[in-house]
């Protein structure tokens, strides 16, 4: 009988280790850890839920189109103010019409040779090489196309932002960024990169001055929880103290399935029962 007992107990505890082997696997030494700060990382991994709310998106869809642009990626990552596909400039010595990619650093250009961007420094009459290229590609798996999991190095990588760290240290990118749809300080997303038929505006900057004006300032007036830091050394033109502000809020409620929270007020209504209140005329 005995016996019996301890066969039938060794064939439940093999059946359960059969059942659940993946719980097992997350602390026994079979779970893969990877870098997070590689672009390659998966973050849906560890963040489905997010993945699941992005994915068929209208407006993420709008940017997975703008992610797959190397230039735009490229612009991001180098800092750049502005954008001329037919600049006319010296560049090593030679006078003619180059793409170019101008930055906060005056003496810092980045001329388009051939596929990739070429660093140059003025050198008081024209631009020099100095031998330094660059072509930020977030097209991880070389589909040719971006998807959920490549799109979240587009608002969070660090190397769009100027900045490095680790994964406690993740950059947050808002919508009204100055390299993406710009603030009411800065607009540097230039439409040129994208295209006539985009879309692409300086939304953030135009927002700050129309009928909506005022919701938009008075969030940037309110810190999120983010910490903005120095990208490329400059303070960003959405920033509240040393946090990103609240000013990207008003994009998500218009373009996100973000909930709010309205509590509307009983007006202040005024009687007429008091006969000794003076009569005003215009």
């Amino acid at each position: 009988m005995k016996e019996k007992t301890l066969w039938m107990g060794l064939a439940i505890a093999s059946l359960a280790l059969f059942l659940v082997p993946y719980t097992v696997s997350m602390f026994a030494g079979q779970h893969t850890f990877y870098n997070v700060c590689d672009m390659e990382s998966k973050c849906s991994k560890c963040h489905e839920d997010v993945r699941s709310q992005l994915d068929e998106c209208q407006t993420v869809n709008a940017h997975k189109n703008a992610a797959n642009n190397k230039n735009y990626t490229t612009y991001m990552s180098v800092g750049g103010i502005s954008y001329d596909k037919n600049a006319h400039e010296n560049y090593n010595g030679i006078s003619g019409y180059y793409s170019v990619i101008y930055t906060m650093d005056s003496d810092v250009a980045y001329f388009l040779n051939g596929s990739r961007w070429e660093k140059t420094v003025w050198d008081g009459s024209s631009f020099i090489s100095t031998g330094e290229f660059k072509l930020i590609s977030l097209d991880t798996n070389t589909d040719g196309s971006i998807d959920t999991d490549e799109l979240c190095s587009f608002c969070h990588n660090t190397t769009l932002f100027g900045l490095s760290g680790t994964h406690t240290r993740r950059t947050v990118r808002v919508c009204d960024d100055d390299r993406c749809h710009g603030n009411q300080n800065h607009a540097y997303n230039d439409p040129d990169l994208f295209g006539e038929d985009s879309g692409a505006t300086h939304v953030g900057l135009n927002l700050s001055r129309s009928v909506h004006a005022a919701f938009y300032l008075s969030a940037s007036n309110e810190s999120s929880p983010y910490a903005a830091g120095e990208p490329f050394g400059y303070a960003a033109g959405n920033v509240h103290g040393s946090y990103i502000s609240k000013g990207y809020w008003p994009c998500m409620g218009c373009h996100s399935g973000a909930g709010t929270n309205i509590t509307f007020g009983q007006g202040v209504h005024y009687g007429h029962g008091y006969e000794g209140e003076p009569t005003r005329y215009r």
